[in-house]
């Protein structure tokens, strides 16, 4: 581990409304106290900005710097306006959100009623980006109450992306009692990972969570100085009609990649909306793993997991397009152990490591918080369109057998994946879904699986009476109420939702 410089925010501000009077709110500290001790405790050279009472409340930490504030605009000049560019970012201060139009002097105490004019006070974390750049590790924190846990997600990613964070963490203050502090640590690739326990323990694990994944190595995307062949792909097509079909890719989430005969691989390109590619969006790309450098042609950047996906047509050469999606179905034949960020060697290698230590060269990957890999060989692509349209097909018939296939739209359809193989259909509403696993698919657990993703989605289920699974969803925990207007079973899953508070 290189030797690395973090700056942890801690406690909460407070804002004049005279010369005596104050408000502010209900931050102890604690958590970004405990933050900034565990990371100086593995080396990092830490400082800490916080008020002075924390300190005096909390005690100091070993071998960590302390910087005090009192308003947001305090902590605001001690963030933005440092002289050193530290390589973490803990904003975990509760940052005063209005304060009061200052009155100077004391206002009277005989009033018998007091009205006090708020205004809003710039949001710090939005500015953090821009001031230090994208090489810098910054983390928001995000704190409802009363909030589902799908709510909280929600809201966090909300603020990772509005704010180009690396990660967020979150947690509810309906939650922090009996001296435990759960947090779920919302990061960019889409992860939403658990830490629950003591604070200090809580903090212990966020801190090497952190650190393992800042102390990575990432690839390099330059645009070459020599134009890359650069003509039309049919591979490349062909296997985006497929995933097209499909619906795998529709945000700018996800990857599709292509390797051709003379050593080049044709790569979908960064942060576009995937679902509207064409054969001619395809990048050519070189890439030199020893020198972790993707080198292009055109305008636009390739996938930030090239560099992984060339480690990846390294190791198995018998591959010949490898696909990267987010919410999908169905079960892998491998799943990682841990969510490097998306475009690390370490992603890559851990990739591998997870395929060997299942023994198989089978490149079907759960990555774990971070969706789906598919490394297809030869022959692939023409199966797996087959075992797709056999799919359609049989479920078009199931629902015929229960009278439902008018309620069928071809743009919501998707795979459930057993490995490499289809098994069976998912027909995708945003918040609800219809499921279909052929009868020679049922007791295999693939099942069990899928019902664990409509959960973790907060996906309800709809299906008609004939179709004989209510029984199986409700012993997993979910609800069951009848829609009159379409003569559907409703299933909700397992969890409540509850009034969020906070933006």
């Amino acid at each position: 581990m290189e030797h690395l410089r973090a700056v942890v925010t801690a406690g909460g501000s407070s804002e004049p409304i005279d010369d005596v009077r104050k408000i502010s709110n209900i931050s102890t500290g604690r958590l970004g106290h405990a933050l900034a001790s565990e990371l100086a405790a593995t080396g990092v050279d830490t400082t800490e900005l916080c008020p002075r009472s924390t300190v005096e409340r909390l005690g100091n930490k070993a071998n960590v710097s302390y910087e005090y504030f009192d308003t947001a605009e305090n902590l605001r000049h001690l963030l933005i306006h440092r002289d050193d560019k530290p390589d973490i970012i803990l904003h975990a201060a509760a940052v005063s959100d209005y304060k009061p139009v200052r009155t100077y002097g004391k206002i009277p105490s005989d009033q018998e009623s007091l009205i006090i004019q708020l205004e809003r006070t710039p949001k710090i974390i939005s500015d953090l980006r821009e001031r230090y750049g994208p090489e810098v590790f910054i983390a928001g924190f995000k704190l409802l109450s009363g909030a589902s846990e799908i709510e909280l997600i929600e809201a966090a990613r909300a603020q990772l992306t509005r704010n180009r964070l690396n990660m967020v963490v979150a947690n509810d203050l309906q939650n922090l009692k009996d001296g435990q502090h759960p947090v779920i640590a919302v990061t960019a690739e889409g992860g939403a990972i658990p830490f629950s326990g003591e604070r200090t323990k809580v903090a212990k694990e966020l801190t090497r969570f952190i650190i393992r994944r800042v102390d990575v190595q990432w690839f390099r995307s330059i645009s070459s100085q020599e134009a890359l062949p650069n003509e039309p792909c049919s591979a490349f097509g062909d296997m985006l009609s497929l995933i097209h079909d499909m619906h795998l890719l529709t945000d700018k989430s996800g990857n599709i990649s292509v390797k051709t005969n003379d050593g080049i691989i044709m790569v979908s390109p960064r942060q576009v909306d995937k679902s509207s590619l064409t054969a001619q969006d395809a990048i050519p790309v070189t890439v030199d793993t020893a020198t972790r450098t993707v080198s292009y042609s055109g305008n636009r950047k390739p996938s930030i997991d090239t560099g992984v996906s060339s480690l990846i047509y390294q190791q198995y050469p018998e591959l010949e397009a490898i696909v990267h999606f987010h919410n999908g179905w169905g079960r892998m034949n491998t799943i990682t152990s841990f969510p490097y960020p998306c475009g690390v060697k370490e992603e890559a290698d851990e990739i591998i490591r997870s395929i060997q230590k299942y023994g198989n060269n089978s490149v079907a990957v759960e990555l774990v918080h971070h969706g789906f890999l598919l490394g297809l060989k030869a022959g692939d692509r023409r199966r797996l369109e087959v075992e797709w349209s056999d799919a359609k097909l049989a479920f078009s018939e199931h629902l015929n057998r229960v009278d439902k296939k008018s309620a069928v739209d071809e743009t919501l359809l998707q795979p459930i994946f057993d490995g490499l193989s289809i098994a069976g259909v998912v027909h995708c509403h945003p918040d609800k879904a219809v499921v279909y696993l052929p009868r020679q698919a049922r007791g295999t657990g693939l099942g069990s699986q899928v019902i664990k993703q409509l959960i973790k989605r907060g996906y309800s289920v709809q299906t008609a009476d004939a179709c004989n699974v209510r029984d199986y969803y409700k012993k997993h925990g979910f609800s069951e109420s009848f829609n009159n207007a379409d003569k559907m079973y409703q299933l909700s899953p397992p969890a409540h939702r509850i009034y969020a508070t906070g933006d």
